[in-house]
């Protein structure tokens, strides 16, 4: 049988330290997928209590956005149905359902951009692909 030695020790200290200092408790429990501890009462209470300071706010305004383009979204459609000529709001209307659209598209580019960032170093990582979220 062969001794790792203490590098061995040292290095394996030192990736739990990093694993420590670079993720929170919620996102251990969630990578190692701890569905009994992320149900208990306390970890619960301290994810209601984080969606109602930031992911409230967060749902909130997208849902407001979708909900102002789907106002205009319908205004053109209903507006341009039957008539030949477009009147100015109608026109005003297109350019927001243009802009919104260019808008979420955006967003959803930077994600995938983002996700793919992640997923390439998790690549990179062979041992450590339960780290990357």
């Amino acid at each position: 049988m062969h001794d790792p030695g203490p590098s061995a020790c040292l290095t394996s200290v030192a990736l739990l330290q990093d694993i420590a200092l670079s993720s929170t408790a919620l996102e251990l429990m969630a990578t190692y997928n701890r569905r009994d501890l992320l149900q208990h009462p306390l970890v619960e209470s301290l994810l209601q209590q984080k969606f109602r300071q930031f992911g409230m706010y967060s749902f909130v305004i997208n849902l407001l956005f979708y909900l102002l383009f789907l106002f205009f979204l319908t205004f053109y459609v209903v507006d341009n149905r039957n008539t030949t000529t477009a009147s100015g709001l109608s026109d005003t209307a297109q350019y927001v359902v243009v802009g919104f659209s260019s808008l979420r598209i955006f967003t959803e580019v930077l994600q995938v951009g983002f996700c793919m960032t992640c997923f390439c170093q998790c690549g990179e990582q062979e041992g450590n692909r339960h780290l990357c979220l």
